[in-house]
């Protein structure tokens, strides 16, 4: 029970701290602190000769320190494109630096890679996940394609994004 309530108390704080660190708030930002540089974008491959393929290595799209606290913001971006065979749901990730916990997170899905008409589509979950026994440290969204839905060949390119917290 006492472990239970330190969690609560711990996460509780980290929430609060991401809050005001996602909501802009003037000290949400170090002023005695250099600027990062810009974060670098999506490494992105796929297999020859075969369609819907693509996947985008993880990146970090931004990075931010709460002022005072340590307390560590990190906005992690995965895509993913492929084929869905109807009725069958199919998950997409990001996956949160060692050591922190996703707090928040959320999908889009992108126009210019997807060919699978989205009212086909339902999300059926979209919340933090145990990717790893170690903690909540990635957030998972599961789409499915309704079923006797249109040809297997249509692309569906997802893009998930998870807001981690790491504190001292």
């Amino acid at each position: 029970m006492e472990t239970i309530r330190r969690f609560r108390t711990a996460f509780g704080g980290a929430v609060l701290c991401a809050v005001l660190a996602w909501a802009g708030v003037a000290t949400a930002h170090d002023p005695g602190q250099q600027a990062a540089p810009a974060p670098a974008g999506p490494v992105c491959t796929s297999q020859e000769g075969v369609s819907c393929s693509n996947m985008c290595a993880p990146y970090e799209a931004a990075v931010d320190t709460v002022a005072g606290s340590g307390v560590k913001i990190y906005e992690m971006v995965e895509s993913r494109q492929t084929s869905m065979v109807a009725g069958l749901p199919i998950d997409f990730k990001a996956t949160c630096p060692p050591g922190t916990f996703a707090l928040g997170g959320g999908y889009k899905f992108l126009t210019e890679g997807t060919t699978i008409n989205v009212n086909e589509l339902r999300v059926t979950s979209n919340f933090a996940d145990n990717l790893d026994p170690s903690g909540w440290n990635g957030w998972k969204v599961t789409v499915t394609r309704k079923p006797g839905a249109g040809a297997v060949d249509n692309c569906l390119d997802v893009e998930v994004r998870a807001l981690c917290v790491q504190s001292k």
